[in-house]
């Protein structure tokens, strides 16, 4: 009733916050579909605000990212998950071994249950580097059962930014 209250009289901006709270699953698939085509519908922006980080990513075509009151990231979402330190999944054989070697190959790194997860700095390729992970992997004798880049989540690239060491610094991919 909110939602259709705000839009009366055609609003060119609509802001929303945490637009999906206290609805069940199918409600949500629903809503998250109805603000997807509301742009193209209307021609109104929309903007979201929401602590809800998987529903932006699977809403919202833009982000921006505040830190203490300060806008430290903007852009584009595909962008952003594209260019913003992609990772490598890789599991093997021997995890604390493959761990120290990524990690003695200037990897950031992650134990997961089912793996492990190698950061990258931003701009690295992360196809060459999973090459090469995948080579020194291999040569020094453990098998590698899976391995492959996968771009940042927005969870992940919220963590990045919004870190204690993280300075705020407007910056747009």
């Amino acid at each position: 009733l909110g939602l259709a209250r705000a839009m009366l009289g055609a609003p060119p901006v609509l802001i929303l916050d945490e637009p999906t709270n206290g609805l069940d699953p199918d409600g949500i698939a629903d809503m998250r579909r109805f603000l997807k085509a509301l742009p193209e519908r209307t021609g109104a922006t929309v903007l979201l605000s929401s602590h809800l980080l998987g529903e932006i990513e699977q809403t919202a075509t833009h982000v921006g990212i505040l830190n203490e009151g300060a806008l430290v990231l903007e852009g584009a979402l595909d962008r952003l998950k594209a260019e913003l330190a992609p990772e490598i999944v890789f599991q093997t054989d021997d995890p604390p071994r493959a761990a120290a070697l990524a990690r003695a190959k200037g990897f950031a790194l992650t134990l997961t249950e089912d793996g492990a997860v190698a950061g990258l700095k931003p701009g690295e390729d992360a196809r060459a580097a999973s090459a090469a992970l995948n080579r020194a992997l291999i040569e020094a004798g453990l098998s590698v059962f899976a391995i492959g880049p996968r771009a940042r989540s927005l969870e992940g690239i919220y963590r990045d930014v919004s870190a204690p060491s993280s300075k705020p610094r407007p910056e747009t991919v």
